[in-house]
């Protein structure tokens, strides 16, 4: 009887020390109910993860502008608390804003933090109005929400759909993408991913349109039917398709090898800039709760050899329509996280699978991914 009760009491015991489930859905923002665009970031000063993301006003009827950035917080990967809204100039901290941003890009270099937004001065019109581009604001490391004031430079990019920017840390370099339009030498006006570079993030040089078959819409992709990732033309289990509409470029360096997620795409590359097809993890299926569509927009961890990727889904939205199209009750937005595993040169990842949150809590260096010799 004794040995059954301390068999009982080891299993007990070994399922408190179990690793614990990331939660889906990770997170809902419960006064706009549309948390778009998650841009994860480890806070040095407090020793938490923030995501920031952009709170669409989606129960609105026919606006989408006056969206604030919001934040939540956690220790753990696991609970996190919605902790308010940012002020951009000490404007703004409620969840309706004086301005209309969305696709925060946040990077460390030193006691501060740097965030590339998309911005727009008004919220008149279903996507905001006036001045719009991609503005570059500053904050000290104590106050991520409140803090942020423009840079002396602070409008970086203002060109014609220059939205979207992502940025990475390659040696003393800093390295931006982005969503841009261009005309191609025959044919229509149409977006692209572009990318720009500073010393010291505050001028940039751009260099045009990113290399690789990032931007080849005219080569078709030999890929797995169900999981999208590469396969050899010949597979029985290979479809073959060109690659459409991007946006949201996030690079990240793990496993020594770049990588460039769009949406809904990702891109692999030993020298961050000849971008070969890598996938499309977000455009793959899933059975978690509320994670049964396309996921969007997606910001990464990378700490202990692992990539846990966050990105919301919209579950109730009708694709065959314009979004603005859409009801406000089917554009209610959740915020999710999966892993990406990568092992002797193969990708792979599995959608439906809860990740285990990290054994360390904190990212290996300071730049949880956004960094590379």
């Amino acid at each position: 009887m004794e040995s059954k009760k301390m068999i009982f009491a080891f299993l007990l015991l070994a399922g408190t020390l179990s690793a614990v489930q990331i939660p889906a859905p990770l997170y809902v923002d419960t006064r706009n109910f549309g948390s778009a665009d998650p841009e994860i970031v480890w806070n040095e000063y407090t020793q938490q993860w923030w995501i920031f993301y952009n709170s669409r006003r989606v129960l609105k009827e026919d606006v989408n502008g006056g969206t604030p950035l919001g934040v939540a917080v956690s220790e753990d990967l696991v609970s996190w608390e919605f902790l308010g809204y940012c002020k951009l100039e000490g404007k703004g901290g409620t969840k309706n804003a004086p301005y209309t941003c969305w696709a925060p890009a946040i990077i460390k270099d030193g006691d501060e933090y740097h965030m590339f937004v998309t911005f727009k001065e008004g919220t008149d019109g279903f996507w905001g109005s006036g001045k719009s581009g991609i503005k570059h604001y500053i904050a000290p490391s104590e106050d991520l929400l409140n803090g942020w004031k423009s840079a002396s430079v602070d409008w970086v990019l203002q060109d014609d759909g220059a939205i979207d920017a992502g940025l990475l840390k390659k040696g003393e370099k800093w390295i931006m993408y982005y969503r841009n339009m261009y005309k191609p030498a025959n044919g229509k006006k149409r977006s692209g991913i572009f990318r720009a570079e500073s010393s010291d993030l505050l001028h940039w040089e751009k260099k045009g349109l990113a290399g690789g078959d990032i931007n080849n819409r005219q080569k078709k992709f030999s890929m797995h039917k169900d999981s999208l990732l590469p396969v050899s033309s010949g597979s029985p289990q290979a479809v073959h398709k060109r690659i459409g509409y991007q946006e949201a470029p996030y690079p990240f360096y793990w496993q020594d090898r770049y990588w460039l997620s769009t949406d809904p795409y990702l891109w692999s590359s030993d020298n961050c800039r000849d971008w070969e097809y890598a996938g499309s993890f977000m455009h793959a299926a899933s059975r978690k709760v509320f994670d049964d569509t396309k996921g969007r927009h997606a910001s990464f961890i990378v700490s202990g050899g692992r990539c846990l990727a966050f990105y919301h889904t919209e579950p109730y939205r009708d694709y065959s329509i314009k979004y603005s199209a859409n009801p406000p009750e089917q554009r209610i937005m959740f915020l999710q996280c999966m892993e990406l595993k990568y092992s002797e040169g193969i990708l792979s990842y599995n959608r439906s699978k809860k990740p285990e949150t990290l054994e360390d809590i904190k990212p290996n260096g300071e730049y949880w991914g956004q960094s590379s010799p």
